[in-house]
């Protein structure tokens, strides 16, 4: 317990934003939710759902505009969205009954560059999960994305399931261009047609139409390097170098925090590069243990 305290003590900085957009289930559905230490969460869903580790909580709509707009409820309030369903894609699968809307309301929308403002609050990571709209929440937190998001987890769509919705590629294509490149796919759901055999959870199966998934995206290492460089301090560069880590090893990605760490290494103090080194060999032992047991 001594050591694993020395070395949170050692590795931590000030917390890292993160911005759960879609946090209807709360932190149990947050991959990263056993590394809470690391992170100031906040909160925003327009459904009523369990908050219970947000620091705040926004009941709005997170969109590219500010105002009014359209929410509708779904049967099962994790798919509501200010898209409707697309039935004609969706009746040949099982479940089409979860996507029925069973009510329409009219809810303020805003930005997430405008709430980072009112509450002068720096977003360091994204989580979007919104339904088919990731794009739009995007083109509304861009000034956030140039200056101070290192990552983001994005469910991403293969599919159209709901109407006009954004594809996986303008959400790439979006982000590359703002010096974003996939790190990770880190789940992928299948959706089997109504009269097939099996029937469970989507993320764990084998067969069936790939429909949707969740993306890690990071900042480019070239754009990374500039970004530290461009610190006027040690201090700063060090701080900022520690969030990137940070990041990483809550996503358990050790070999990205080895390589990081190590090109940095002049940043970072030798118990720190020390705990980084434990942390890191812990994380990859656990995984590949994992893998082999499979």
């Amino acid at each position: 317990f001594f050591f694993k305290k020395k070395i949170i003590i050692e590795i931590f900085i000030s917390k890292i934003n993160f911005f759960d957009i879609g946090s209807l289930n709360g932190l149990i559905d947050l991959k990263v939710k056993k590394y809470n230490f690391m992170f100031d969460f906040f909160g925003f869903d327009p459904n009523n759902g369990s908050y219970t580790g947000y620091k705040k909580i926004f009941n709005n709509i997170i969109d590219k505009d500010s105002g009014k707009k359209k929410f509708y409820i779904t049967r099962i309030p994790d798919l509501s969205s200010t898209l409707k369903p697309n039935i004609k894609f969706q009746e040949n699968y099982h479940d089409l009954k979860k996507f029925e809307i069973i009510q329409e309301r009219e809810l303020n929308a805003d930005t997430v560059d405008n709430i980072s403002i009112k509450n002068n609050i720096l977003v360091d990571f994204l989580k979007i999960d919104t339904q088919g709209t990731a794009l739009s929440v995007l083109k509304g937190s861009e000034k956030n994305l140039k200056n101070s998001v290192i990552g983001l987890e994005i469910e991403v769509e293969f599919q159209e399931t709901y109407t006009d919705q954004d594809t996986y590629i303008e959400i790439c294509d979006y982000l590359n261009k703002l010096n974003f490149e996939v790190l990770d796919i880190l789940d992928l759901s299948r959706w089997e047609y109504k009269n097939s055999l099996f029937y469970g959870d989507p993320r764990e199966r084998s067969c069936g139409r790939l429909v949707y998934s969740n993306f890690l995206f990071l900042k480019k290492l070239d754009h990374i390097h500039n970004l530290i460089s461009e610190k006027k301090t040690n201090e700063n560069k060090k701080s900022y170098l520690k969030k990137i880590l940070n990041i990483l090893l809550a996503y358990e990605k050790p070999d990205s925090v080895k390589f990081l760490f190590e090109k940095y290494s002049y940043l970072l103090s030798s118990d720190e590069i020390k705990c980084y080194k434990i942390f890191s060999k812990a994380i990859s032992f656990k995984k590949r243990k994992k893998n082999f047991v499979r």
